[in-house]
């Protein structure tokens, strides 16, 4: 990607900004020998005395890294995070430092508004992070569009070099999709309250083709069938379209009882919500849909809690 850029007023920095465009201007960023070259140029054009100058040139160098994909920037296994703004101190926090802002300390460039910190990942991995302001405030990375929501809200994302994003988590143009259920609440004896879940049915379902379809429970179950989040029915989707798996019903049950989240008690080897699960929901869900009832034909699912869960159910 090449464009013009117009440098009418500034003689003592054009010929840096122009070297430094003509290497921002390509995905590869092929002039930089090394993560360490690209720092020493960005460190040259935060270090220019007239503010003004440094300012525009500073402008120009962030909207080419951002018109190329490189906010992050990132080369082999090297990354650079990147934010420019007022602040009195600055932090990255993500999957890499547990989430813990005083293990990812960023620096500032000069008396410029640029904050940079360096981290070395695999040239194939997929990370979130949130920039942590002052100390309490906690912010997207604005220049990045990749966005991974979790638990907590959005993150950023910062793919490298090598990473492919999945295939199964994007829906595919003309493919059927599965049906989804309205929400269902089932009174529960063993845990004292009702839960709610929802039914995932595969493409085709209505037809009546298949008697016996396999059951994957899923814990999370509201995250799990978000689109933006977990994408399990998309997933599932594709998964089937492509004959790697047969047609499965999923019944994702939501943790969430009267505006709290009761994942913290349900997943902990609870030996009441397993007894809700298999003595109250499964036979529920055997009666009103087409399952294959065999012990090898059901699966539990879960992640991080949800994980131990299925462990303890198994």
């Amino acid at each position: 990607m090449h464009a013009k850029i117009q440098i009418t007023r500034l003689p003592g920095v054009t010929a840096m900004l122009v070297a430094l465009w003509w290497g921002f201007a390509g995905p590869a960023f092929a002039q930089f020998a090394s993560s360490d070259a690209f720092v020493d140029s960005l460190s040259a054009a935060a270090s220019v005395a007239d503010t003004q100058e440094r300012d525009t040139g500073l402008d120009v160098l962030f909207d080419s890294l951002a018109a190329n994909g490189q906010i992050p920037f990132r080369m082999e296994t090297e990354a650079v995070f990147l934010y420019r703004g007022g602040a009195s101190s600055l932090g990255v926090a993500g999957d890499f430092n547990g989430w813990n802002p005083s293990n990812g300390p960023a620096s500032r460039l000069g008396s410029s508004d640029v904050w940079i910190r360096r981290e070395s990942f695999p040239a194939d991995a997929r990370l979130d992070y949130k920039f942590v302001r002052n100390g309490s405030q906690w912010i997207l990375d604005a220049r990045n569009p990749f966005r991974q929501r979790g638990g907590f809200g959005d993150n950023s994302e910062i793919r490298m070099p090598e990473y492919v994003p999945s295939p199964w988590v994007t829906r595919v143009a003309g493919r059927a999709n599965g049906s989804y259920s309205n929400s269902q609440t089932l009174a529960s004896a063993a845990l004292g309250y009702a839960v709610t879940y929802r039914v995932y049915t595969p493409p085709g379902y209505e037809s009546g083709a298949i008697q016996n379809h396999p059951v994957l429970y899923v814990t999370d179950g509201h995250e799990y069938a978000d689109d933006l989040t977990g994408s399990l029915r998309i997933v599932l989707d594709n998964l089937i379209a492509e004959g790697r798996i047969d047609p499965v019903i999923a019944v994702f049950i939501d943790p969430r009882v009267g505006g709290s989240n009761l994942r913290a008690s349900q997943y902990v080897e609870n030996p009441y919500f397993a007894s809700f699960v298999a003595d109250e929901l499964v036979p529920v869900i055997d009666q009103e849909y087409r399952t294959n009832p065999a012990a090898d034909a059901r699966a539990i699912l879960g992640t991080s809690l949800g994980g131990l869960n299925a462990a303890y159910f198994g």
